[in-house]
């Protein structure tokens, strides 16, 4: 049975997204969904119905366009330009600004989300480039010599897993696996894999958290850093995101955790790791330049640190 504080938090999330300034088509579907969530409260304090059929109530409400970009974009630390378009193709050329430039060539998704899209794993992070991506992205290409000869995993890395595919591009690592648990999104990076030089082993596939040790029980302490942006909000998926961590951390590897604080929710990440033995260092201030753009846009109306500025967590076993 959905607890008062889970229907609370979807609440909440949807609110998040309209204060985040989305398109009126955008706005219209969130206050429907508002509307039904609303209505099936009392229904689903009565009778017992699974996360399953709770998001299909939603997803009935979700059949939206693919949404424009919030105003608050980002940190405006990543340009994106078209380079083809041929249907059903979608090439974009994302640039980090840093030194001469990073590029990465990356596939978009079509630009309509269906409900049965929506279905099962958590897609919230499958829509566009959030700001905890873009900061770990940068905060990566200015630490790139700490990949070297390394181990890389990205968990939950979107229709994207940018950080993960630079690193694979510019860091010369030993191997990448990227990873998400939906199959349109790992699809799409699939599709980008094609067109970006990669000079290291690497592999894409679908890891749902909690499956972790049955789906890859030989890469137990295996990845020497892993990469997690955004990926904390949801309680019923948290626990299996640090179970991930712990099964493929490295005795002396590194997880790079980011997120905003969004109320308690980093900090219910970083103790439920705390609870597993594992140890968390966070950290606001880890790049010079995204510390500055985040000074910078704390004079802005639309800027809310507690919702945007992502916080990075080191995560260790020793």
């Amino acid at each position: 049975m959905p607890s008062v504080g889970t229907w609370r938090q979807s609440r909440e999330h949807l609110l998040w997204a309209r204060m985040e300034g989305c398109s009126d088509s955008v706005q219209g579907s969130i206050k429907e969904i508002l509307k039904v969530l609303d209505r099936r409260k009392e229904e689903c304090d009565e009778r017992k119905v699974n996360a399953r059929q709770r998001w299909r109530i939603l997803a009935k409400a979700i059949k939206w366009r693919f949404p424009s970009v919030p105003r608050f974009g980002g940190f405006d630390l990543v340009s994106i330009r078209q380079i083809a378009l041929e249907h059903p193709e979608n090439w974009n050329e994302y640039k980090i600004i840093l030194g001469t430039g990073y590029t990465v060539n990356v596939h978009r998704m079509r630009p309509k989300i269906t409900a049965k899209d929506l279905m099962g794993f958590n897609n919230t992070g499958n829509i566009c480039l959030w700001p905890s991506e873009e900061a770990l992205s940068y905060y990566i290409l200015e630490n790139l010599k700490d990949f070297q000869d390394k181990w890389v995993l990205e968990l939950g890395g979107g229709m994207t897993c940018l950080a993960g595919l630079l690193v694979a591009k510019y860091g010369n690592p030993y191997g990448v696996h990227l990873t998400d648990g939906n199959n349109i999104s790992v699809d799409n990076v699939r599709r980008s894999l094609r067109l970006n030089p990669i000079n290291c082993y690497i592999k894409c596939s679908n890891l749902p958290w909690e499956r972790s040790r049955e789906l890859h029980p030989g890469d137990e302490s295996k990845f020497d850093y892993i990469f997690s942006a955004d990926c904390v909000f949801f309680d019923e998926s948290r626990s299996a995101l640090v179970d991930a961590i712990q099964f493929f951390l490295a005795l002396e590897g590194t997880a790079l955790v980011i997120a905003p604080k969004r109320g308690q929710t980093l900090d219910l990440f970083a103790s439920e790791a705390s609870a597993r033995g594992l140890k968390c260092r966070p950290m606001r201030k880890y790049s010079d330049i995204v510390w500055m753009k985040h000074l910078e846009l704390t004079m802005t109306a639309q800027y809310c640190e507690d919702m945007h500025y992502p916080i990075l967590v080191l995560v260790t076993k020793i």
